[in-house]
């Protein structure tokens, strides 16, 4: 889609925020570092969300030299896994900055998930804070970052409500000791047995400093071991529900 009917289709909504972002983006004299477009649930009746021509816009401003975005939230924005491959290919760009990437309360399935893994394998990815809280991306989804976490310099991790069971809870905690990871959030989800036990065999190897797990389906007992093995460890561990 070209630069000028993009413009001009904000323009036409009245969205002129999304268009004079992306506009100072561009400027010689930008000196952003943030870029905040996600929106406050407690608040979102005021504020429109931005759609997928906004994540265009968005992502044309990644691609611009003098972009400097290090930290871009795009929370609670009704984002789809279409949209997010359309942000994976602007996080591929030489010109792309990002460290921080906030993207909870979305529509996120595994298969945008496939599109962050790709950036992720990119030579020039410096994503080190991931929050897809509040997402679909299911067991795929988890199975995709697992693989992720064993190349990608990711530091914070955050996969809570995300439909994830067993299959893929396991996977993440078997790429642990070949991770960088320091924080992980994975409550409110569906975590039992087969999971745990696999993090009782990792978690010392593991570079956590946080772990929350709690609200899930873990057997009392193995609540138990984790938590004991997070303190001999020194990390701090939130699993009793």
């Amino acid at each position: 889609m070209e630069t000028n009917n993009l413009v001009r289709y904000l323009e036409q909504t009245g969205d002129k925020t999304i268009k004079d972002l992306v506009a100072a983006l561009k400027l010689p004299t930008n000196n952003f570092s943030r870029l905040n477009l996600g929106i406050d649930p407690l608040i979102k009746e005021f504020k429109r969300k931005i759609g997928t021509l906004g994540l265009l816009a968005v992502c044309e401003a990644l691609h611009h030299p003098r972009n400097n975005i290090r930290d871009l939230n795009l929370s609670c924005n009704a984002l789809e896994s279409e949209d997010i491959l359309e942000l994976s290919e602007a996080l591929k760009n030489p010109n792309s900055k990002v460290e921080e990437l906030y993207l909870g309360n979305n529509q996120v399935t595994h298969l945008g998930i496939a599109g962050l893994h790709e950036a992720f394998q990119s030579p020039i990815n410096k994503i080190t804070h991931l929050d897809l809280e509040s997402n679909k991306i299911g067991n795929l989804g988890a199975q995709y970052l697992a693989e992720a976490l064993e190349f990608a310099s990711l530091k914070v991790l955050n996969l809570a409500n995300n439909d994830i069971s067993d299959e893929g809870a396991a996977e993440i905690a078997r790429s642990l000791p070949n991770s960088a990871l320091k924080c992980l959030y994975l409550h409110f989800n569906k975590v039992g047995s087969r999971a745990s036990g696999v993090f009782i065999s990792t978690i010392q190897e593991s570079s956590l400093d946080y772990l929350r797990i709690d609200n899930n389906r873990i057997p009392h007992r193995d609540q138990k071991i984790i938590s004991s093995l997070c303190g001999i460890k020194g990390t701090k561990c939130l699993i009793f529900s």
